[in-house]
């Protein structure tokens, strides 16, 4: 499996993406991303297999900062990028949404779905 980053990277950090749900269970230390289509970038490219809806969980999340504010609408990502990566694969994951919204969550393990 690849690591996080590169994940992301393949996607181009689901840029454009609808979050249809996000989930933080603080003490199961988990937030959880359901993404309507993790392909959206490349709609309308040759090659687009169609939409593939994918989940992205954080675990070991611990004092994450999420500044949502007004959300005038659907959760569309604008940048999901993961940083300060560790050789055990934790790291931080920063995800900014077109309305200004951001969330920063230091996490120990990320899952995410096989990119088909």
């Amino acid at each position: 499996m690849p690591h996080f980053n590169q994940f992301l990277y393949e996607l181009e950090n689901l840029h454009d993406c609808t979050v249809l749900s996000f989930e933080w269970r603080p003490l199961d230390q988990n937030m959880s991303f359901e993404i309507r289509d993790i392909h959206w970038n490349f709609e309308g490219m040759p090659g687009y297999k169609g939409p593939i809806p994918g989940k992205i969980i954080l675990q070991g999340v611990q004092a994450p900062t999420i500044a949502l504010g007004h959300v005038p609408g659907p959760f569309i990502i604008s940048d999901f990028a993961a940083e300060q990566i560790q050789e055990d694969g934790s790291g931080t994951a920063s995800i900014r949404f077109w309305h200004g919204g951001v969330i920063k969550a230091p996490y120990k393990q990320a899952l995410f779905p096989d990119i088909p």
